[in-house]
């Protein structure tokens, strides 16, 4: 079995803040072995203590957890789940916290889709967000539950690159790093820098770096007294 975990929620912000961190641990089975499922347990700092492993779930093809860090939405993660085979995206791998169950969900997009051309998001109306970009064109999904309790992708945007930010090579491929958690924000870069992207406002500003890392920041506070 193969090992991976991150943390998710980080620093103090404020006296009146406590922050509750979780640590998720994710096992995949080695490579050619369909016989295992994904297993994950949690940590979380208020409880001081390892959940239980939950049910697991078996998957038919050999994949990976990409190294992205999960994005964090209302008690459940989400991962980007790769193919060992080519390193694309095959997937969303989701685990509920509140339940302690694993399911994958189904993309927007069908087809080949190299994993560094996606980021999943916490949009600003706290719904998952995919945004994926393929030569200048940049689509946005928000995913939502429909009053059937189905949940289903919804596409918010269409965006040619060219017609908002500076490009001199159309040529370069463009990369997704980044965006601000709760809101329509991402950073993309280009041939000529980093830009920071209101996908509402479609408002752009050049960031300023020597060089970049994705960085995603999960926070999750507790005011002193609430229950946990």
């Amino acid at each position: 079995m193969r090992p991976s975990w991150w943390t998710i929620a980080m620093g103090q912000r404020c006296s009146a803040l406590r922050v509750a961190v979780t640590t998720a641990w994710v096992t995949l089975p080695v490579t050619g072995d369909h016989s295992n499922p994904i297993l994950l347990s949690i940590y979380r700092s208020h409880f001081d203590k390892w959940s239980n492993p939950c049910s697991g779930l078996h998957l038919d093809s050999d994949v990976y957890i990409h190294e992205a860090p999960p994005v964090f939405i209302q008690d459940t993660l989400h991962f980007k789940l790769c193919s060992c085979v080519d390193d694309r995206l095959v997937g969303i791998l989701m685990y509920d916290i509140s339940t302690n169950c694993l399911s994958l969900i189904d993309m927007p997009l069908a087809g080949s889709i190299i994993a560094d051309d996606v980021i999943l998001m916490v949009m600003e109306d706290d719904s998952l967000g995919f945004a994926h970009v393929g030569g200048l064109i940049l689509n946005l999904w928000s995913r939502h539950m429909g009053s059937d309790g189905v949940a289903s992708w919804t596409q918010r945007t269409v965006i040619n690159i060219n017609d908002i930010l500076p490009i001199r090579n159309p040529k370069k491929r463009l990369r997704l790093i980044g965006s601000v958690e709760g809101t329509d924000i991402i950073f993309v870069t280009t041939d000529l820098g980093i830009y920071k992207i209101n996908l509402k406002s479609l408002q752009w500003k050049e960031r300023k770096v020597s060089g970049f890392h994705p960085i995603h920041e999960f926070l999750q506070f507790t005011r002193k007294g609430d229950p946990q």
